[in-house]
């Protein structure tokens, strides 16, 4: 066990009322959901399971054997501890400073806040901060895999890390193997009427998950949003046509956008899924907004892409250094707004330098490991509680599939040469899982590879065009290019229906001040928080044009406002 801090004088519990008292009745709290011998338990099931293990057992070898996404509490013998699991699909966070406090809303107030410059560049550049940093400079975010434990009686607060997701490139892509753990997906709900709720998009993660389900024979039905002419809404909509499932539709409307996304709805997303470390995630919110709660669980495929090496390309070997280990991840991640001077750009360089140090450590410099642990560790995992928080908040259940814990295991054994360009998950799919009665799922297209043509020749070369794009992404911080050349409008059409009641093409072409008139106020505010060099950039963000920013870049115009506003009250 390894000690954080000593001496922390009083401990305060932040927590709702109904977690209050079952910690002070039960001795212990546990939100979220578990996976025990292929049944799904959720709520008061789960937290019941929780509870019988820990009598008798040592909490570590409790979470050892626990499978599933969820925070606990518990007390016992003079003891607290607390974390989330293996991937950190749940969300705690602990204060050490100037009392020990810890969190199940962080929402909540924050004791004599105090806010990290650093943090909220980061949250500029990326939408999300570096390791267990939040905006507020002692509030910190439980680790993964982490037992924390904090002594009532020497008031000191130690750690142990009991699961820790180190790549390792052992095994070969055998298909029989990633299969068996694909099947391992969707374990039975308890009751029979039940059935899984899945977000369906153009993409390969969402179709796996709809394969597993028929080939398993579990109920399914499928819901898709956007606008009706979005390549993802088509391709969704006719896979469900053409496999019969039941599919529900949610288009994106003006009408819808008034009505939902105005000043009143960011300030809903921010209180219901900002966490003090990531932007709220706004995807499927217009869609779960119109579902009435029923007896189904919401099934994202949360985030298979970067399980399966859809994040990982050919630039990737060539790595030597960790220099450009970090300036591979500061051009791949950090680009939502454009670097504003050389000052910023070594700023955020610095805090993934911080952010890789223990990574190098125990990945013994593999540096290919190192940059797909960091995904998971730094900004996966940041979406994916946003996002589940937001479900949450509304009454839904969830089980997030590609993360259960064999699978991932069966991945970070895999050998890179299989993960670069997916292509061992693609071999599956394509050979194993989409055939058959499927066949129609590997025929009908998709917006990540083609599984009808020949699987990516992973020791061939990259395209001219490709090389040509990461040339020139390399070396555009401030985005030149989108100011100079105009701009494609793919990808812009939902953003665009969401933030502007503009054409997208007139979007695009506003400057950022225009667009988005409530960012104006940011700069004044970060100052007051004595956050000098967030403001800075938020200043030349505004001169910028909306084309400037990265898709999802836009979202940090539409939410740095109420994310101030919550933080810096």
């Amino acid at each position: 066990m390894s000690c954080i801090s000593k001496e922390v004088a009083k401990i305060h519990l932040h927590l709702d009322k109904a977690n209050q008292s079952d910690l002070e009745t039960r001795g212990y709290i546990f939100e979220g959901y578990l996976v025990v011998a292929d049944r799904l338990l959720l709520g008061k099931e789960a937290a019941d399971f929780f509870g019988q293990r820990l009598r008798g057992n040592d909490i570590d070898q409790v979470l050892e054997e626990l499978n599933g996404s969820y925070f606990y509490i518990a007390k016992n013998n003079g003891l607290i501890s607390f974390g989330v699991d293996h991937f950190g699909g749940g969300s705690l966070f602990y204060q050490l400073e100037p009392n020990f406090n810890i969190y199940d809303d962080p929402c909540g107030r924050v004791p004599s806040p105090s806010y990290s410059d650093e943090a909220f560049c980061c949250l500029l550049t990326s939408g999300y901060t570096t390791g267990d940093e939040t905006v507020y400079t002692h509030v910190r975010e439980c680790a993964s895999g982490v037992l924390y434990q904090y002594d009532l009686t020497t008031k000191s607060l130690r750690t142990k890390t009991w699961f820790k997701y180190n790549p390792r490139s052992l095994d070969e892509a055998d298909p029989a193997v990633l299969e068996a753990a694909f099947l391992k997906f969707l374990p039975q709900l308890s009751h029979p009427d039940a059935f899984y709720f899945l977000p369906l998009s153009g993409g390969l993660d969402s179709r796996t998950i709809l394969a597993v389900a028929l080939k398993k024979k579990l109920p399914i039905r499928a819901f898709t949003y956007g606008l009706r002419t979005e390549r993802d809404f088509l391709i969704a909509k006719r896979v469900c046509s053409e496999l019969d499932i039941q599919h529900g539709t949610y288009p994106i409307t003006w009408s819808a956008r008034d009505r939902y996304f105005d000043d009143a709805g960011f300030k809903e997303m921010v209180r219901s899924t900002y966490k003090g470390r990531s932007l709220p995630e706004e995807f499927d919110w217009l869609a779960m907004k119109h579902v009435t709660r029923g007896n189904f669980v919401v099934c994202p495929g949360h985030t298979g892409d970067w399980l399966t090496g859809g994040h990982m390309d050919r630039r990737l070997l060539k790595i030597k250094s960790v220099e450009q280990l970090v300036h591979y991840i500061f051009v791949k991640h950090f680009s939502l707004t454009a670097t504003s001077n050389r000052n910023f750009q070594k700023l955020i360089k610095n805090k993934i330098q911080q952010s890789l140090e223990e990574i190098l450590t125990d990945n013994e410099g593999d540096l290919v490991a190192c940059a797909e642990r960091w995904n998971l560790e730094h900004r996966q995992k940041k979406y994916i509680v946003n996002s589940v928080s937001k479900y949450n908040y509304m009454g839904f259940h969830t089980y997030l599939p590609f993360y259960e814990k064999g699978v991932m295991e069966c991945f970070m054994n895999l050998k890179m040469e299989y993960k670069i360009h997916q292509y061992g998950y693609a071999n599956v799919l394509k050979n194993r899982l989409f055939v058959g009665d499927l066949e129609k799922l590997k025929t009908i297209e998709n917006t990540r590879i083609s599984l009808q043509n020949e699987l990516v020749n992973h020791l061939g070369h990259e395209s001219l065009v490709e090389m040509m794009h990461q040339l020139v992404q390399a070396f555009d911080y401030k985005k030149y290019r989108k100011r100079i050349f105009k701009s494609s409008l793919k990808g812009y059409e939902n953003p665009a229906a969401i933030l502007s009641s503009n054409s997208t093409s007139d979007f695009l072409q506003q400057k950022v001040k225009e667009a988005f008139p409530l960012l104006n106020r940011c700069p004044s505010q970060l100052r007051d928080c004595r956050c000098y060099e967030a403001s800075r950039h938020v200043e030349w963000v505004l001169e910028q044009r909306v084309a400037q920013m990265n898709v999802v870049g836009l979202y940090i115009c539409a939410f740095m406002p109420y994310i101030i506003e919550a933080e810096a009250k």
